[in-house]
This record gives structure tokens, C-alpha cells and sequence, in this order.
């Protein structure tokens, strides 16, 4: 069977490279350029060749234009190549109308890290609601555990549990030297989500700009392109406070590897941290893997929060029972799966 996978943006890379690597001699890859920036570490490493580039990421875009341009452009791909399968991974948009047109044109649809649900329509937004639509156009969902599973509910779906694929491309590429990029102890820090943007954000400002003035530790704070968060970054002028660029990935895993605790309210970094043994102070009030509860903590955007768990995090100094994987990669059991469809 034909088979298409279809990504665009940093997380959709670094969660399928290794899948995309395991099917490249019977898969076309199709990238929508939803993020221009694209870790090229990770696609070197798995040897990734697009076979088509949209390059539809424009400046500061609204969600409605990109998905109406990206529609007509993924049905048109897809009429052409006509596959069997079209591939999609977790809840962004670029999954999202990677699955309404492979649906359009009659196209089976693999979903992977299916099922992820928080049950709250605007939180995350947009993703609660991308991955509820996918999942309710999906044929064979790929889901991280036997919960997610439950989620799935269209009747036509065939689920699986693989796990999760974040795993795969972590410790791939955690085998290269992962060298400390500071000689003194640090938190680090990132935050991007849409629903943070405005006071919530304000609120993780003020909480840093007090966390400066009385941890022992660094903050290095990553600072996302987006315009909004690029605003709130200006505000964040301490001496014990730095502010980074975004980084590569393998520049990301060593920062993660060495920082003394993880603070963020990325889906990524939430998965990531924990399985190099990393606290997370979590900056949403839900989360999509509860599973994680012992390494994760919400602490939403309210500052007082913030920083209470920061200082008793630090100050705690035993970590929880480290996560154990299955000696057989997600990567592997979804290609298997789809190698035999």
C-alpha cells in the first residue's frame, strides 16, 4: 500500500524522523513548512529527504489562513500521489488537515499519538481540537498507552498501543556527546502556548523576575519566535537570567540532560524531561498523560504557584522512579504494523 507522511512542524519532525527513517524506501513525505524552522539535526541523523515543501509558514499567520491554504494544497498532493495511507502525527494543525484531506480523497489514515484528550476544548488550543477531529476521521490509531485507547471511539478505528515516539528520536540522538553548555547550575525555561499568551504569560514573567532574585541557580529562559512571547521576553532583564534563541535539538537534550529542573508548558519537554530524569514544573492546569504525575507538576500560571514548587523542587533533591521503555522501539511496532496493511 502507498503510503504518505505528512508533518510540518518541530514536534511532528522530531516525533516521526525516526518512522519516516524505518518506511523511507515506500513512503512519500510531504512537509507543510508550518514552522520554517525545522530541526535539521534531527532529519541529518535519520537521513529525512521531503519529497514536497509547501513552505506555507508565514509571519506571525492566523490559524485560518494557514489551514485553508494547507487543505487545498495537501488535496492536491494527495490526488495526485493517491495513497493508500496518509500519516499524521498528534494535534497540530498540519495533522489535522493532513487528515481531513487524505479523508476528502478516500485515503486511509494512521494516526500517531492518538487518543491524547484533555477533555477542555480551548486547552490546549488549537490541539484539543485537532486531535479530536483526526481522531474521529482515523482508521488506525497509534496510541501511547491502553488509556488513550479508550479515547478512540469512532467504530471504524483499529487502535494499538506502541507508546510514545518521542522516545525514540531522544535517545537516538542522545547517544551523540551531550556536553554541558554551562559551567553553574540552571532552570530552564520555555513557553509558547497560545493560550498563555497575554496575562497568563505576564504572570510566568513575574514569577521568573522573583525566582532570579532568590534561587541559587541561572534561569535560561529559550525564547520562542512568536511575536508575543518575543514582548514578554523584553521584560526579563536580570542578571541572573538568560535568554537563548531557540536551539537545535541535540542542543536541546543537553540542556534538558544538565538543567537542575525543567519549566514549561510544552507537550514535548513534558514527555522529554522526565525521561532524562528531569523534574517539570508544568505551566498548564491539565495535562495529557497523567502517567507522568510523579516527574510532572501543574502549577498553571498563577505566580505564587510558580514559584512555590520551584523552591521546593529544588530544595528536594531525590527524583521519582525512572520510566521504563520497551526494548522495542513505538517507531518499530507502528512500521510493523503499517508494513503489514
Amino acid at each position: 500500500m502507498k503510503k504518505m507522511i505528512i508533518y510540518g512542524t518541530r514536534p511532528d519532525c522530531i516525533k516521526l524522523a525516526p518512522l519516516m527513517n524505518l518506511l523511507k524506501d515506500d513512503c512519500i513525505v510531504v512537509n507543510t513548512g508550518q514552522h520554517a524552522e525545522l530541526p535539521t539535526d534531527v532529519l541529518q541523523h535519520f537521513n529525512i529527504q521531503d519529497t514536497y515543501n509547501l513552505k506555507l509558514m508565514t509571519h506571525n499567520q492566523s490559524l485560518e489562513s494557514f489551514v485553508a491554504k494547507g487543505l487545498v494544497d495537501l488535496t492536491q498532493i494527495i490526488k495526485n500521489e493517491a495513497p493508500g495511507i496518509v500519516i499524521v502525527q498528534g494535534d497540530t494543525s498540519t495533522a489535522m488537515i493532513g487528515a481531513l484531506a487524505a479523508s476528502y480523497n478516500q485515503s486511509k489514515i494512521a494516526h500517531v499519538e492518538a487518543g491524547m484528550r484533555t477533555y477542555r476544548k480551548f486547552s490546549p488550543f488549537p490541539e484539543e481540537i485537532n486531535r479530536t477531529i483526526i481522531d474521529s476521521l482515523v482508521d488506525y490509531a497509534f496510541c501511547p498507552d491502553q488509556k488513550a485507547t479508550e479515547n478512540i471511539t469512532n467504530r471504524h478505528a483499529q487502535a494499538y498501543i506502541t507508546g510514545n515516539t518521542s522516545s525514540d528520536a531522544l535517545f537516538s540522538m542522545a547517544k551523540i556527546s551531550l556536553v554541558s553548555p554551562y559551567s553553574f547550575p540552571y532552570v530552564l525555561v520555555t513557553s509558547h502556548r497560545r493560550e498563555s499568551h497575554g496575562e497568563p504569560l505576564d504572570r510566568i514573567v513575574k514569577a521568573l523576575l522573583v525566582l532570579a532574585d532568590i534561587i541559587s541557580e541561572k534561569i535560561v529562559f529559550i525564547v520562542h519566535p512568536n511575536p508575543n512571547v518575543q514582548r514578554a521576553a523584553l521584560s526579563l532583564r536580570h542578571d541572573n537570567i538568560i535568554l537563548k534563541t531557540p536551539l537545535s535539538y541535540s542542543e536541546m537534550i543537553a540542556h534538558i540532560d544538565h538543567a537542575s529542573l525543567v519549566i514549561t508548558d510544552s507537550g514535548g519537554l513534558q514527555e522529554e524531561a522526565p525521561a532524562l530524569n528531569k523534574r517539570v514544573v508544568y505551566l498548564r492546569n491539565e495535562t495529557e498523560l497523567p502517567q507522568l504525575a510523579s516527574w510532572v507538576t501543574l502549577v498553571g500560571t498563577d505566580e505564587k504557584r510558580i514559584i512555590d514548587v520551584v523552591r521546593g523542587h529544588l530544595r528536594d533533591k531525590s527524583i521519582p522512579l525512572p520510566l521504563i521503555y520497551d526494548t522495542i522501539t513505538p517507531s518499530m511496532k507502528i512500521a510493523e504494523i503499517l508494513k503489514s496493511l
